[in-house]
């Protein structure tokens, strides 16, 4: 009875508040899944063919936007075969509803509302609606360089990136290829490769790579000409994406350029804001660095964290330097965890021993009993200047993993040093947690 009186309301808010529509059909499917598949199937498919018609009869985008996510709540309850049809119904309404405009608020409400439905549809009907929406959205990334518009676009985008075939998908890279030509913007250059990079990951792989080569360069050549740390930030970020789909060697050539130019931007400043930017920079990069600039890279991050309190500098630093441990060789990790040391045995600093220890601990599984002897001894001596809850939490995490380094002798006098030094100030839970 329930689910009657929601088909009922159903039609009788078509030809009055279309909006509406999509509230009550998700109202049917919360109910639907509380009756049995057969019954359901038959509830549903009268709503779901409303909304279609509701659809067809609308030229808002927004409710179209709507509409679409109440079809999708209903369709997932309905025989496979009678919700592909219904949605590609649907999905043939949007798309004529994007040929339509240019205006990108609509293109974005239309993009979201296919994107919904296309995982109904039958994959063929699908793929064939994703490709005209991808054409739509990357002919508007390419006429526009407003940073917002682009950043809207580019999600949509991701959104119907994954169902194109290969020759779609080198159609759209080929339209961001042309529009990234013809920008010296940071934050075009940013949006736009980002969406290449999404059409990128349906190409074939040889394709790609020669497509995402020339963007690297315009990224890494962007990089080059500007000062701006977030600038920096973002266009890594970029970068990263791109050389996701390049040759091992060519992105690891292509990562060397950009983490030079961002290692030099972190030696020439102290200031917290620049370094949390260009550490995240460095940390998107690390996974493509070889083994020349890795080093350089942990260098520069661990003198950075060496001369600055600030939490969130830190925080950043450290992760960037996260990023780099694995690829360095055991001299230069241990190098830049004697680095580290020196500045958790300078600090009292709460936040600062937090994120510093944080940092320390990717380089443990790289340390030698007598390197963990001696970095063991330096977080006793931290743990017993704080009291801080959040600062011995992370000592303790580092501490801890220490130990598994050090033989059984010096072991057990590490362990009873720092029970010692901590039972006056955290009191006997602590001691049980580090026994």
């Amino acid at each position: 009875a329930t689910t009657e009186i929601y088909t009922l309301s159903l039609h009788d808010a078509l030809p009055i508040c279309s909006g509406a529509l999509s509230s009550l059909s998700q109202g049917l499917s919360a109910v639907a899944d509380r009756i049995g598949p057969e019954e359901a199937a038959r509830a549903c498919a009268p709503a779901a063919d409303t909304l279609a018609q509701a659809m067809g009869k609308t030229t808002d985008p927004k409710v179209l936007h709507s509409l679409s996510l109440g079809l999708a709540a209903v369709a997932d309850r309905m025989n496979p075969e009678e919700a592909a049809q219904v949605c590609a119904r649907a999905a043939s309404t949007l798309t004529q509803a994007m040929g339509r405009t240019f205006e990108y608020r609509v293109t974005v409400h239309l993009s979201q509302g296919l994107a919904l439905l296309a995982d109904r549809m039958d994959p063929k009907e699908a793929a064939r609606a994703q490709s005209r929406v991808a054409s739509t959205l990357t002919q508007a990334m390419s006429k526009t360089r407003i940073l917002s518009t682009l950043r809207e676009l580019y999600r949509c985008l991701t959104l119907v990136a994954a169902r194109l075939e290969p020759k779609e998908a080198a159609r759209a890279a080929e339209t961001l290829m042309q529009a990234m030509g013809r920008t010296t913007s940071s934050g075009a250059l940013s949006y736009l490769s980002q969406g290449l990079s999404s059409v990128a990951a349906r190409m074939e792989p040889r394709e790609a790579a020669r497509t995402c080569a020339p963007a690297a360069a315009a990224i890494t050549q962007a990089m080059s000409k500007t000062t701006s740390p977030g600038a920096l930030s973002y266009l890594s970020w970029s970068l990263s994406s791109v050389a996701a789909h390049m040759g091992p060697e060519e992105a690891a050539q292509t990562a060397a350029r950009a983490a030079a130019t961002l290692t030099r931007a972190v030696g020439k400043t102290t200031r917290p804001s620049t370094l949390q930017s260009l550490a995240q920079g460095l940390a998107r990069l690390a996974a493509h660095m070889g083994a020349k600039e890795a080093p350089r890279a942990a260098a520069t991050l661990t003198q950075a964290m060496s001369s600055t309190t600030h939490p969130d500098a830190l925080r950043h630093l450290a992760q960037g330097l996260s990023s780099v441990a694995t690829r360095l060789e055991p001299k230069e990790a241990a190098q830049a965890a004697a680095t580290l040391t020196r500045a958790i045995s300078r600090t009292t600093s709460p936040s600062a021993l937090q994120y510093l220890s944080q940092g320390l601990y990717p380089f443990v599984a790289r340390m030698g009993p007598e390197e963990a002897a001696r970095i063991a001894a330096a977080l006793t001596q931290a743990m017993s200047k704080t009291n801080d809850s959040d600062a011995l939490r992370s000592l303790h995490q580092t501490f801890s993993t220490v130990l598994s380094k050090l033989e059984g002798s010096e072991k057990t006098r590490r362990v009873r040093s720092v029970v010692s030094s901590l039972v006056p100030l955290v009191g006997g839970n602590l001691q049980a947690g580090v026994l």
